[in-house]
């Protein structure tokens, strides 16, 4: 076992299946098995939001695991001990998602099935099993259950300056500058710059100025500055200074902030649940004076 750093949730009393935790305290367990035994958390933030519902008094918190080899299908472990750590914002899980895809994308080999591949240039890449590819300049990648082009398993893709890539099944894509992502079931996708993102089903989505993102039922999206978000139901959906549109129980929470010339100042913040009556379905909203406000999908932000 090794310890690793993950995110967790728990109920309003800092409880999780019953057991009672506070913060900064270390617990151990004698045993620990996959949902089973010991303690839980997630290596991806935005998993932790799968277990725990915003809107329901959750807390989320960021942890140390000593966790095991086993994996689940998304990316919680468990462990025999683990310590808690500091609690978290649903925008502070978004924003150690940015982290974590950019973290699992690196430029090294690490042997046979386990490759690391970096390419320029219009370049095309293969590779088998828990690969990470990352491309830059023009390049396309595509992958079913969660690799790229050849590959299979659980990878990571990144891509840079409008790169297309596509994927099914737990996979992580990133991208920056004019990218279009789009993924199925259990992806996480992250981009920045007037990127496209979209996914269905359980998805993740996080993006930064002027993205679109479209997810359908239970995806978590988070964006930055100008962006167009909509969710299905029982969806996430977090962002600055955006507009955004969800489906029956989904949770929206909007910022706005302005630039001081040293630092970012949030202006206003206002969170609600898609209920049918105050907060109708499918409908855009953005914040003006801290309240929701209903506008039309292609009204244009003031840069």
């Amino acid at each position: 076992m090794a310890w690793i750093k993950a995110y967790k949730g728990f109920d309003k009393d800092m409880k999780c299946r019953g057991f009672q935790f506070e913060e900064g305290k270390e617990y151990e367990e004698q045993e620990a098995e996959l949902c089973k035994k010991g303690f839980h958390a997630c290596e991806n933030p935005l998993d932790a939001l799968r277990y725990y519902e915003p809107g329901a008094g959750s807390i989320y918190r960021e942890v140390e695991l000593d966790a095991t080899d086993e994996k689940a299908e998304d990316s919680k472990r468990c462990g025999k001990r683990i310590k808690i750590g500091a609690q978290l914002t649903v925008a502070g899980i978004c924003k150690a998602h940015f982290e974590y895809v950019k973290e699992r994308t690196t430029n090294e080999k690490q042997g046979k099935d386990h490759e690391n591949l970096a390419a320029q240039d219009l370049s095309s890449l293969a590779a088998q099993d828990f690969s990470s590819l990352a491309a830059r300049n023009g390049s396309s990648l595509a992958a079913r259950n969660g690799s790229s082009l050849a590959a299979q398993d659980f990878s990571s893709l990144a891509a840079q300056d409008r790169s297309s890539l596509a994927a099914q099944d737990l996979s992580s894509l990133a991208a920056r500058n004019g990218s279009s992502l789009a993924a199925q079931d259990f992806s996480s996708l992250a981009a920045q710059d007037r990127s496209s993102l979209a996914a269905q089903d359980r998805s993740s989505l996080a993006a930064q100025d002027r993205s679109s993102l479209a997810a359908q039922d239970r995806s978590s999206l988070a964006a930055q500055d100008f962006s167009s978000l909509a969710a299905g139901k029982n969806s996430v959906i977090a962002a600055f200074n955006s507009k955004a549109k969800g489906g029956i129980g989904t949770l929206i929470a909007l910022a706005n902030r302005k630039f001081d010339g040293n630092d970012w100042t949030i202006t206003d913040f206002k969170a609600a649940i898609v209920d049918g009556e105050k907060i109708k379905p499918d409908t855009w909203y953005e914040l003006k004076d801290g309240e929701f406000t209903e506008v039309e999908a292609n009204e244009n932000y003031e840069a």
